[in-house]
């Protein structure tokens, strides 16, 4: 039975994903005894996937610990200031501050070969090459079924994503954080990644040899990275 003054783990995915992005790592804290919840986010816009996420956590009875991957990062940056929100966890993410978008981060580092399969469309909207997902979404994920579900299921993004400033301070300017680096990150580059963690100033950082999708392919590390986390969070 769950208590009111459990802390509940509100996974949030980045772009071209959904709630699949955590099929490895979901029955792990479940097993753990962790209460989780994944935001389906529209995907649509900074603010837009900052208020849905805001419902999910308004649905908590208790505490949240927020975990972002990739640009699921720049949205807990901004839903973390939520009151009922304890704690960020940031999984190979952007990590924005207020004015700041994932552009201007970026472009602040040597671009990579990923860019060049972003596919527009009439719609201002953005796909992923289909061909090229596995080898740059997640190149050591050899769970082959699954890549399948997640490659064509993808969802595009629209481009607001990459241009929308964050427009308040972010939370983990105030709120205690947690970031996990990926050495072989093919999305985005681990130099960005170590900076911004850097910057957040996290009360651990975890270094992993993987690809941009750790929770994929390191679930075991993943899952007791965020049990260390609510260790930490329910001493407080």
């Amino acid at each position: 039975m769950e208590k009111k003054n459990d802390i509940v783990v509100i996974l949030v995915h980045g772009a071209w994903s959904d709630g699949q992005m955590f099929i490895k790592l979901l029955p792990l804290l479940h097993k753990g005894g962790v209460k989780v919840r994944v935001v389906q986010n529209p995907l649509s816009g900074l603010e837009d996937d900052i208020k849905k996420t805001n419902e999910m956590i308004e649905r908590q009875e208790g505490r949240v610990l927020l975990v972002g991957h990739s640009y699921g990062g720049a949205v807990i940056s901004g839903a973390g200031n939520h009151e009922k929100v304890c704690g960020l966890l940031y999984l190979c993410s952007f990590i924005p501050d207020k004015g700041e978008n994932l552009q201007s981060q970026i472009d602040k580092h040597e671009k990579l070969e990923t860019y060049l399969n972003f596919i527009p469309d009439k719609n201002c909207n953005i796909w992923f090459n289909y061909e090229k997902f596995h080898e740059f979404m997640y190149q050591d994920f050899n769970d082959y079924e699954s890549h399948l579900c997640i490659c064509f299921s993808q969802r595009p993004v629209s481009k607001r994503i990459f241009t929308d400033i964050l427009q308040c301070e972010p939370a983990w300017k105030f709120k205690p954080t947690w970031c996990q680096i990926s050495d072989n990150d093919r999305m985005i580059p681990p130099l960005l990644l170590k900076s911004m963690a850097k910057r957040a100033n996290p009360i651990k950082e975890l270094s992993l040899n993987c690809g941009h999708c750790p929770q994929l392919t390191n679930p075991i590390e993943i899952s007791e990275f965020i049990l260390d986390a609510l260790c930490f969070l329910k001493q407080k």
